[in-house]
């Protein structure tokens, strides 16, 4: 279906969401622009490999309600430290707490004075998924830290999908502001129920000033008949530093897409990946680390297990300006395959315009190592326990590399009740 065919529709649906003219008339021009990008398509670069073409964007209809009744039962459990916590349901937002440390946090709904704030960090990296979020986010919100503030826990985003009989597009979209010399730690969990077909549009967009240290990671635990579509856009200031993750479990297709731009001088970006496809899922990473002023450092980790029939796709550009002297940046993305019928696409991509670099990219996908399944299988260890032990030990130093260390006990139970689970069914195509 062609945007002029879906424009009354969406239209419609605008009007209906909340906000002051001033919103509902930048979200019009969302949808203008929405009809000028191209189709997402796998036979573009930025989504090759993808299923994209499966999905029907126009079959889920925007919601504009907020839910009614209680949030509560739907939503995960807390995380012990967090300093703050915003949920979003649906995109609305359904509770805010803010903790001693976080005297200099404020929370927001955009306003007249602030509409325009979104979109400044992601700017000409917005792609047809960021400007559907913009066109049908109900409540955009903006969390400004202010200068010197240092939280003693994270701040946890929820954002939670609720259950609707229907096709449905969902789009939370958050701006994140952290002033000169301030330090804060963000989680970011994406759920949803598991029989809802949801397509989740989000953005997140996070400004990093100057000397100012944040650490964020995005987590995807969306229900099993879900399409997730995120993108976690960072722009980063002189000696500044921003370490972002991705954790990827949930989902029948979920895509994370980071954007990192180090502008200021010495800046530092770094990330840390880590997944389990099982059953039918595909897990997608899309990293864009842009190297626009001199002395920045990046290290770029992902890892990952595939299963079954499940799939997975990481491609990573690393470009360094002809600004970016002296940048020293790598990225390393390694698979391991558990399956025959699994299958991983593993691309790292160098750009450079600088002679005076440091860089270097590298990609393994395989089975588990043999010798270190013979070796525990010695110990008479049973095969099947000893090839999950290889596994764990695979990963288990990029969890305790992901950057908000109060989320990492969740993450070790994730990968353990993935693994425990192996071939068991994740969605009714892998049931039949």
């Amino acid at each position: 279906m062609s945007p002029t065919d879906t424009a009354p529709v969406a239209l419609s649906a605008i009007e209906e969401l909340p906000g002051s003219e001033a919103l509902a008339a930048r979200r019009r021009r969302a949808l203008e622009r929405l009809a000028d990008l191209p189709v997402p398509s796998p036979e573009l670069e930025e989504w090759r490999y993808s299923p994209i073409d499966e999905l029907d964007v126009d079959a889920h209809r925007p919601v504009t309600s907020r839910p009614s009744g209680d949030p509560a039962p739907i939503l995960p459990d807390p995380v012990a430290g967090a300093a703050a916590r915003l949920v979003l349901v649906d995109g609305f937002v359904a509770h805010v707490e803010l903790g001693d440390s976080a005297a200099g946090v404020r929370i927001a709904v955009v306003d007249d004075e602030t509409v325009d704030a979104p979109g400044s960090v992601v700017g000409v990296d917005a792609d047809h998924f960021t400007v559907l979020a913009e066109a049908f986010s109900p409540e955009p919100v903006i969390v400004d830290v202010a200068a010197s503030t240092v939280l003693d826990g994270p701040l946890v985003i929820d954002a939670v999908t609720s259950a609707r009989p229907h096709p449905h597009l969902v789009a939370p979209r958050v701006l994140i502001r952290v002033g000169r010399d301030a330090e804060i730690a963000v989680v970011e969990r994406h759920t949803g129920a598991d029989a809802s077909p949801a397509l989740v549009a989000s953005v997140t967009e996070i400004e990093v000033g100057d000397a100012a240290r944040c650490r964020h990671l995005w987590l995807g635990l969306g229900g099993d008949g879900s399409w997730t579509v995120s993108t976690v856009a960072a722009r980063v200031g002189r000696d500044a530093t921003f370490v972002g993750g991705g954790v990827g479990f949930g989902g029948r297709y979920a895509r994370l897409r980071n954007v990192t731009r180090l502008v200021g001088r010495g800046a530092t970006g770094d990330l840390r990946g880590l997944y389990v496809a099982r059953g039918t899922q595909v897990l997608d990473f899309r990293t864009f680390h842009h190297h626009e002023a001199p002395d920045t450092n990046a290290n770029l980790v992902f890892k990952g297990v595939v299963d079954d029939a499940a799939r997975s796709i990481y491609t990573g550009l690393i470009h360094i300006a002809h600004e970016g002297r002296n940048a020293d940046a790598h990225q390393t993305n390694r698979v391991v395959k558990l399956s025959d019928d699994a299958f991983a696409e593993s691309v790292p991509n160098l750009e450079i315009e600088n002679n005076e670099v440091r860089c270097s990219h590298a990609s393994a996908v395989g089975p588990i190592d043999a010798d270190q399944r013979f070796y525990i299988e010695s110990r008479a260890v049973p095969p099947d326990e000893a090839e999950l032990l290889v596994v764990r030990g695979f990963l288990a130093d990029l969890v305790t590399e992901l950057p908000v260390a109060e989320i990492r006990p969740l993450v070790e139970s994730l990968v353990d009740a993935a693994l425990g689970a192996r071939s068991a069914p994740t969605t009714p195509e892998a049931e039949r």
